[in-house]
This record gives C-alpha cells, structure tokens and sequence, in this order.
C-alpha cells in the first residue's frame, strides 16, 4: 500500500500560532484534531533549514478491508484446521464514503478450546505495535497457578467502552457457536460485560494512589501517607464486600479526625475513584481471581521483544506477523505433540520451599496454641500468627460474634482482628481447604492449609523437605570483600561438603620437616592499598611471616 501524503506544516507557522502554554506536539494535536487528520502518522523532514512535518499514512479503508480478507477464508468460513487463525467478527462504520472505524477479532480454535475450563477473564490494551497507532486489544484468561492463557486479539481504531463490548461479544459467538462449549453461569454474565463484574488490578489501584500521597513532603506528613498506605493495603486484604463496607467507614473516620485539609482532599479523591466508581480492588470481591493483572502484562512485552522486535509496523504488516508469529506460535505452543507445551493447570503449586515451611510450621506450634471446632463445611481451627500466643476460648468466640455482627468500633480494632487465622480444613479433599491469611489469598495455598493437611495425614511432605532447612535472609549492605589468601578467614565452614575428605594423619617425620621450613619461608601478600598517596620508600606489596 502507498503511503499518500495529506498535509504540510511549516515550522513558522507553528511559531506564528502556538500559544505560550502548548508545546510542539500539542500544536500538531490540536491541528491534527481541527483538520479531522487524526488517524494519520506524522514524519518530520529538514529541507533547507525548514522543518516540516508530513502527515502521512495508509488509507483506513483499505487497511481494513484487507485485514478482513487477510484473515477469513474465501467463503468467510470457519476453518476445520484447530492452527489456523480466523476472522470471527468484524465491524467498520461509513460516513461519506470515509471510514470512522473498524473493529476486528482474531482467534484460533486452539486457544478458544481452553475457555470452558476458566471463570473469569483478562482483557488489556496495549500500544506501540501499529504504526497508525491503533490500540491492540488482548483477552483471555489465567490458570490455577497465575499462567496466562490467551483467547485471541482484537484490532480497534479506539479504546472504548463499545470496543470492549465488541470483544466481549466476539468471543461470546466463538465459545457457543463455533465451539459449542459449555460455560458456566459466571463467565456468561461476565461475556455480556455487566459492570458489577469488573475486577480492577491492584497494581494500577495502587500507583494511582501514590501519585496522590506523594503530595505529603513534610516529615510528619511523610508519616502518615506511609500509615495511610499500610491502611489501605488492609483493606484490600478484606474477605467479604460486607466487610470491606464496615471497615471503609471506619477507615475514613480515622483519618477524617486529624481535620487536615491535605488528607481530606485525598479522602475526597480515594472515596470517589476506589469505593465509588471502581470498588472491584479488594479480595474479597473475587475470590479465586488474581488480584493483579502481571500476568497479562508480561506476555504485552514478549510480543514487543520476538515478535515486533519494538518497532511499529504498518497495519497489513502487523497482521502478517500476528498470523504467523504470535497467535499462531501461541497454538504451536499448545500442540498435544509439542513436548514442552503450555499446560492449562488447575490445581495450585506446591514446591519444595512451601513444603519446608509448612512442615517446620507445623513442628514448630503447639497443639493448645489451636482452637478447633468442628462444622459442617469440616473442621475450622483458630490460631494467631505469632506462634508464641495462645488464644482461648473466649477470644475464638468474640472473633466469630465480632465477625458476624461486623461490630469493630475503630480501624486499629480490625486491623488486631486480621491477626487470627482461621483455617477451614476439608477431609473429603484438602484442597479445597481455605484460610484468610494474606497468602491463600495471593497464592490459592499457605503454610496453614499444608501443616494442617500434613497433620491430619490427607497429603504427604517430601523426605527432602523435612531435611532441608529453610536459608538465612541476606543482611541489608554490601556484602563484604574477600580476605587476602593465607589469612585464616572467621566465616569460612570448617565442615562444609567440601572437607568431607578424610585423609590420613602425617608421620611424625613429615611433621618435623614442615614446621621447619614453615618457620623460614617467607610469603608476599598483597594487602589492600590504603588510603591517600602511598610514601615513595614503600611498595604496594608487604612480607609477612609465617610463624
């Protein structure tokens, strides 16, 4: 396709018309938009000391109907080949024989076989990939061990709520028309995008709100936007959206009692945007869900790096690479042959470092440091996170009438709460066995939930986890620099693996010749160079007996 040229501005007449308050790029923003030239890529040329900027770009029209024949087969069927990307769904909008926009959705059948095993989504846009600009839909979904598994890719000239729900749609058509799969009645509600259903990243939650504290310089404000931010963090942690309700409330009387008109803007701002608009940042909203969307991102930047090699390519050149290079290496990668295939997991992830820490947990803590109670859901035990306090019966039974009647009279009342762990134990099968600490609920797992089955002998540890002893943290600063040779070193191992050698013992002779010529030999060892210029009468190196 010829690139045709559609507009020239001179850098003067940029000069002659800009305002004091906008930039070059926002003067070509604003022109662009004027001129309804929006969809078009800009390329700056130098000729003769002037500066021009050409708008330049493919026709949309055509781009589009290419991308429509490109990826559908001659009679606009869907191909019995399970590695062959196709074209579902497509949309265009005409206005004066201009083309506004376009809408298009690419999948294969091997990546929409996956989908009845899921019951929650993942959708994201990401840039940088088209040269003309258009935003790269991507959705799909995540397995039990956080893996992110891709449904297919939607091209849009926009990032708009219509846009989503034409995503929604598309893939709504290939999971029971095309696939005929049966979904559960989670994920049907979530195809029609209902609104209730959305589930924000905390990620994002929480790099909005620090570009809002960051507005607290002082050193006592610095205070309390680091209390507020561990606060909000618990919150997130909530079990219930009950809970997160009663608990919100205490958290903005807490820090609406300081009557500080800088922590009242930012109340004003967090109540508006995250419990108002946008409540769906909180565990307890979606359990099972991950919380953030790290998952899909990383897979955004794997396209960036081997499939586009970060350039930007033009729209038929883009299609041409995500058919061959990204959605059909994506099916290549699922291939029952394929040896090393990606695995749609179900079950959670339990290595050897989990397995380590829940047997020293369980070895570690005492029977009376255990409330148990039996229910009908299995057995429920009550334990604090430090091992070393007993709970008592009186305290179990205020946690659980405290927790019903949601009856925490300030924000400092919950967050001692939080410090009980409650455990539901299934016997029929211990992995559907839940706990509320903050790593079941990250991770689907903890060290609670494995001691206790390890305990009541439903699952078995490694032999190799009960030997291997979790390792020291490394301590803050630089690590220390190493000795000079024959220096006895304080922090080497004497019984390392490395000296397990036995050798036999030296006669008497052998002993009597090596003290002897130990005591006259001399070594050169060169020692750290001091500080500041060295005297002219000494070198850089210094002898030292050997007694």
């Amino acid at each position: 396709i010829l690139y045709q040229e559609v507009a020239i501005i001179k850098l003067t007449e940029f000069i002659q018309k800009k305002d004091a308050s906008m930039n070059k790029q926002g003067f070509i923003n604003k022109f662009s938009h004027d001129t309804n030239l929006w969809k078009y890529q800009y390329k700056r040329k130098r000729i003769d000391t002037v500066c021009y900027y050409f708008l330049c770009s493919p026709p949309l029209s055509s781009c589009s109907t290419m991308a429509y024949y490109h990826l559908t087969s001659d009679d606009e069927e869907v191909p019995d080949d399970y590695d062959k990307p196709f074209c579902p769904s497509f949309e265009k909008a005409v206005d004066n024989d201009q083309l506004m926009f376009f809408r298009i959705f690419i999948t294969i059948k091997r990546l929409i076989s996956n989908a009845d095993k899921t019951k929650h989504l993942t959708v994201d846009a990401t840039y940088k990939l088209i040269w003309q600009g258009f935003p790269v839909l991507m959705i799909g979904t995540t397995d039990r061990q956080k893996h992110f598994h891709p449904f297919g890719i939607c091209i849009s000239t926009n990032e708009t709520g219509d846009d989503f729900r034409f995503l929604f749609e598309s893939l709504k058509k290939v999971v029971f028309d095309v696939m005929q799969l049966q979904y559960s009645s989670q994920i049907k509600h979530s195809l029609i995008f209902l609104k209730r259903e959305r589930v924000m990243c905390i990620a994002h939650v929480i790099r909005k709100v620090d570009a809002q504290l960051n507005r607290f310089t002082t050193e006592a404000q610095k205070a309390i936007k680091y209390s507020t931010r561990q606060d909000i963090m618990r919150l997130q942690l909530c079990e219930s959206e009950e809970i997160f309700d009663a608990v919100l409330k205490l958290f903005i009387n807490k820090w609406r009692s300081y009557k500080s008109e800088l922590i009242d803007n930012f109340l004003d701002y967090f109540c508006c945007e995250w419990t108002t608009r946008s409540k769906g940042w909180f565990e307890g909203y979606a359990p099972g869900v991950p919380s953030t969307n790290n998952a899909l991102e990383s897979w955004n930047l794997i396209i960036k790096l081997e499939s586009t090699m970060r350039q930007r390519h033009n729209l038929s050149s883009f299609l041409t690479i995500l058919e061959n290079d990204i959605i059909g290496r994506w099916s290549r990668d699922r291939h029952p042959e394929n040896v090393n295939r990606a695995i749609f997991y179900t079950e959670f992830n339990c290595d050897l470092q989990l397995y380590t820490a829940a047997f020293q947990w369980t070895s570690n803590i005492k029977t009376d440091c255990f409330i148990k109670i039996s229910s009908s859901n299995g057995r429920i035990f009550y334990s604090h996170q430090d091992l070393n306090l007993k709970l008592t019966k009186e305290t179990v039974d205020d946690y659980i009438l405290t927790k019903q009647n949601l009856s925490w009279r300030k924000f400092n009342d919950y967050s001692q709460f939080c410090q009980i762990n409650e455990t539901i134990l299934c016997s029929d099968d211990w992995k559907q066995s839940k706990c509320n600490c903050r790593e079941f609920a990250k991770h689907y797992i903890c060290i609670h939930v494995l001691g206790l089955a390890y305990s009541y002998k439903l699952c078995i540890i490694p032999e190799k986890a009960k030997t291997n002893s979790i390792g020291q943290k490394r301590k803050r600063g630089r690590p220390k620099k190493q000795k000079a040779a024959l220096f006895y070193q304080n922090d080497c191992d004497l019984n390392s693996s490395e000296n397990e050698e036995i050798q036999e013992p030296p006669s008497d002779s052998v002993i009597e010749k090596e003290s002897v010529t130990e005591a006259t030999v001399e070594a050169t060892v060169d020692l750290p160079r001091k500080r500041g210029r060295p005297k002219k009468s000494t070198t850089q190196g210094k002898k030292t007996k050997i007694n």
